[in-house]
């Protein structure tokens, strides 16, 4: 076949294997001709691209409950070929599913027995967990099971005890169970600390020796100015212990004001010190919730937790600081940011005890001993 050029743009024949071809047939030729090469040429063309069809990956595992998570927890630590290098084995939790790690003192409810809230991570944390911090570890699943627990407590810096057994905990996020993120603000406009009263103050009235009822306690609220000042020290510091031990040398919110009237600790480490639990068994009526009932024949919570503005008291930083520290659980390590770390990656959430997490409602491994040996020296 031969091709001759003819002005600007038109292609003619003018030999097809040695026969001399009319202009009117050669037109015909030239398309014919061309379908057919389309034709000729096209599977080849096919072949030189990649099909996305064909070549797509396999879109991720959707786990998209609190026992999904949970199955798939117990298996990918021994996944050890295949774990980290095959896509099509990458979870992604739904964002309803949060969960935390525990010691399982009480397998009847997720919440410390001795605190009114307990803390938490959501789904995207818990991807992590199954598609790096526990991904194909060790063939030996006892191995592998205390390697990805000592990584989720470094992760969410949880402090592993040689003694403690520790398991993984989750559940399914409903309308009515709706995890906080605890920034400063959030708790002001969550209005975390009233729903936190009946827990901690619940047996006073109980035994007529509550100031006030707990309904009428409810609307006691820090105001907006507490929280902006607890998020102050952040920026003065930096969020965790820093801005902790920056309250604790105020000289009105600190040792010499308000945390010195609640008998804290000068001495204050990441998850010790400071205006911790006094009780021999955690938080207890006569070691710390009477500290914040006043001096009068009947508590009152409200001059340390919402003291009247129109008197000129101070805020009450230090004193919802050890409130928080004692009840909520927030140590001295807690940053009041939404992130568990100082690099921000690992988000963490909390419920209080108004709705109860019961084992009914819960997914969990089994708790396993020993986890420290497998942690990082």
């Amino acid at each position: 076949i031969w091709l001759t050029a003819q002005g600007s743009n038109c292609l003619r024949w003018t030999h097809l294997r040695g026969f001399y071809w009319p202009p009117p047939v050669r037109s015909m030729a030239l398309t014919l001709s061309t379908v057919a090469l389309i034709i000729y040429w096209m599977p080849l063309a096919m072949a030189s691209e990649p099909s996305t069809k064909f070549l797509q990956r396999t879109p991720p595992l959707q786990v998209d409950s609190a026992q999904g998570f949970i199955e798939q927890l117990t298996l990918v630590p021994t996944d050890v070929e295949g774990c980290r290098h095959n896509e099509s084995r990458r979870h992604v939790v739904s964002p309803k599913v949060y969960g935390q790690i525990r010691q399982p003192k009480s397998l009847e409810a997720m919440i410390p027995l001795d605190k009114v809230v307990t803390w938490l991570v959501d789904g995207q944390t818990l991807s992590g967990w199954l598609n790096d911090r526990c991904c194909g570890l060790d063939s030996d699943p006892d191995q592998a099971g205390k390697q990805c627990l000592c990584g989720i407590a470094a992760d969410v810096e949880v402090p592993v005890d040689d003694s403690a057994s520790y398991q993984i905990v989750a559940f399914d996020a409903s309308p009515a169970l709706q995890p906080i993120s605890p920034t400063w603000m959030n708790f002001h406009e969550a209005g975390v600390l009233p729903q936190t009263y009946e827990w901690v103050f619940g047996e006073l009235e109980k035994q007529g020796k509550l100031a006030i009822t707990i309904d009428e306690l409810k609307s006691c609220q820090p105001n907006l100015a507490t929280w902006a000042k607890l998020n102050w020290f952040n920026a003065y510091r930096s969020p965790g212990v820093e801005a902790y031990k920056g309250i604790m040398e105020d000289p009105v919110y600190g040792l010499a004001g308000q945390m010195g009237h609640l008998n804290c600790s000068s001495t204050v480490e990441e998850w010790s010190g400071g205006c911790g639990c006094r009780g021999a068994s955690g938080c207890e009526p006569e070691s710390d919730i009477e500290l914040f009932c006043g001096s009068g024949p009947l508590c009152d919570p409200r001059p340390f937790l919402c003291p009247s503005t129109d008197s000129g008291a101070a805020l009450p930083v230090g004193f919802v600081r050890a409130y928080l520290h004692k009840f909520l659980d927030a140590y001295p390590a807690f940053k009041g940011t939404g992130f568990t770390d100082s690099e921000m990656k690992t988000k963490e959430f909390f419920v209080v005890s108004s709705i109860y997490l019961s084992s009914g409602s819960l997914a969990m491994t089994s708790p396993q001993s020993g986890v420290k040996s497998a942690c990082p020296a």
